[in-house]
């Protein structure tokens, strides 16, 4: 299949204790990634995505990205991508003109506050917003509701709900990276399941990423369409 949720799926099943993912010295293998991106989708579910929506991540590179991005495209929705380095004024205006309807973030990374950032957004470019996941590595996690949005752990995107149907399909739409905005306001540049999983091969097949134990120590971060291909071609 030409879906993004084949590559894992494919792995998942000739490789399942295989390591996907090294953290921080865990170790994630196939076959859990590919359960924590469907529970992490079962949860969207909960939280109103279904097939078309869009689900803004605000995130450093971190497990919970990918999974993200997984299951956004197990249920047909498309994940918006914005860079860490973004202030209100172009995350506002992502958030609007990509009508986002949940945005996921950490409150705070490499001293940058997330949520003053966010709370810098004038009212009307977040009024597509409709609930706000605060991702923490810790046992504490932000509480607060963020103006009038409710905000829940990322760690209860986790837990298992109800379970959805795989909704991928080749020519789905999965993924909206933004441009430089060197002259004007970034574009909002869309991408489909199929063209992913082909470039994600060809990727892993140049850089030889299908050989035996071969492995890629992400650095460049996921927002960006460089550090995306390389991470999906390590997966694939």
């Amino acid at each position: 299949m030409d879906t993004v949720t084949s590559l894992i799926d494919t792995q998942a099943q000739e490789q399942s204790d295989a390591p996907a993912l090294i953290y921080r010295g865990q170790i994630i293998t196939y076959l859990q990634f590919q359960q924590r991106a469907r529970t992490v989708a079962e949860n969207l579910a909960r939280l109103g995505i279904k097939q078309g929506d869009r689900v803004a991540v605000w995130l450093p590179d971190v497990p919970a990205w990918l999974e993200v991005f997984f299951a956004c495209s197990e249920l047909g929705a498309i994940a918006v991508a914005i860079n860490t380095r973004f202030r209100s004024s172009e995350v506002g205006d992502i958030l609007e003109r990509s009508g986002a309807k949940v945005l996921i973030l950490c409150p705070s990374f490499r001293g940058i506050n997330f949520i003053e950032v966010l709370g810098q957004i004038d009212a009307h470019y977040l009024t597509k917003i409709e609930s706000v996941v605060a991702y923490d590595e810790g046992d504490e996690f932000y509480k607060e509701n963020i103006g009038n949005l409710p905000v829940c752990s990322f760690n209860a995107l986790l837990h298992s709900a109800e379970p959805v149907s795989n909704l991928a399909s080749a020519d789905s739409d999965c993924i909206i990276f933004t441009t430089s905005g060197t002259t004007k306001k970034p574009k909002l540049v869309l991408h489909a399941q199929k063209g992913i999983n082909h470039h994600a091969r060809e990727v892993a097949g140049v850089l030889g990423l299908s050989q035996p134990k071969a492995a890629l120590l992400q650095v460049i971060p996921f927002c960006g369409v460089y550090g995306f291909s390389h991470a999906v071609a390590a997966l694939a």
